[in-house]
């Protein structure tokens, strides 16, 4: 298997474990998108800045 096929997978899987965290899988909501983001970014996340882009980011995916 290539290299970018198995990250693929390994989103793929990533979302799909978030997403049946409450049970409506195949959906992420904003609170399980919330902690993927922190969970899988949390080296980049780890100065408080980081932590206000990821709601700023989830802002302007609701307008």
């Amino acid at each position: 298997m290539t290299q970018l096929l198995s990250n693929i997978k390994g989103i793929i899987n990533a979302f799909y474990v978030s997403a049946k965290k409450d049970g409506a899988c195949p959906t992420l909501s904003k609170e399980e998108l919330r902690q993927l983001i922190r969970q899988e970014f949390a080296d980049v996340t780890v100065v408080p800045r980081g932590l206000q882009t990821i709601d700023k980011m989830l802002q302007l995916l609701d307008t």
